[in-house]
């Protein structure tokens, strides 16, 4: 039997991914015909669906961040004070993927109220509440707000977006990958069109993209 390569194995599970990601954004599209983001973007209302969205979304964001680090070999593990190997926080390792603000560059849209997102700033309050919600669930359902959802969501579609790259490229490119002067802006594009996938030995599945956000900047060195 052919052992699969780690890259290989790492696409396998990216295929599996999709499929959730493609069901989570279609429970959002669906509230958002009965609550529209764009009137409530500001308002402080919760729904025991937004929670469960987010408990949804997280994972997925967790899981592609993984992915890209073992993809671009970034140390999932680090040794503590004593010497210790411990997992690394995933907002730890967000900010090493984004040391050159790859994904804060990212302009990511929202294709139906056309507002724009920037859920990567330092403090991923997205994040921060999601953490919480982990460890007590019951007390602290009112952190989860619509711009804090939407925020998350925005961060999952660009981890998508960056991980479908990582995961197209020569072990030369991975560096260039994660640097931001190597993405480029579209202003016309509706989601970014990478040219390695046209010559992907599984490009009849990609681009894969956003139905919510629309992504402007592809890769190209």
């Amino acid at each position: 039997m052919q052992v699969m390569s780690q890259v290989d194995e790492l696409r396998y599970e990216f295929k599996l991914l999709e499929k959730l990601h493609e069901d989570l954004e279609k429970q959002l599209i669906a509230f958002d015909e009965i609550v529209p983001f764009e009137r409530q973007r500001t308002a402080h209302i919760f729904s025991p669906r937004m929670l469960n969205m987010l408990l949804s979304c997280c994972p997925q964001i967790e899981s592609l961040v993984e992915m890209i680090c073992k993809r671009c070999n970034i140390p999932l593990q680090q040794k503590n004070q004593h010497g210790k190997l411990v997992d690394r926080s995933i907002r730890e390792l967000i900010e090493e993927i984004n040391h050159d603000s790859v994904l804060s560059k990212m302009t990511i849209t929202g294709k139906k109220h056309k507002l724009l997102f920037t859920p990567f700033p330092k403090e991923l309050e997205w994040w921060k509440t999601y953490n919480e919600l982990k460890h007590e669930l019951g007390k602290k359902q009112d952190l989860v707000n619509y711009t804090i959802l939407m925020d998350a969501f925005a961060a999952l579609a660009a981890l998508y977006h960056l991980t479908n790259q990582v995961l197209n490229i020569s072990e030369e490119s991975l560096e260039k990958c994660l640097k931001k002067d190597y993405w480029h802006y579209n202003p016309l594009a509706v989601t970014a069109t990478i040219d390695v996938f046209q010559q992907a030995k599984w490009k009849e599945d990609y681009p894969y993209s956003s139905q919510i956000f629309a992504i402007r900047e592809y890769f190209s060195h």
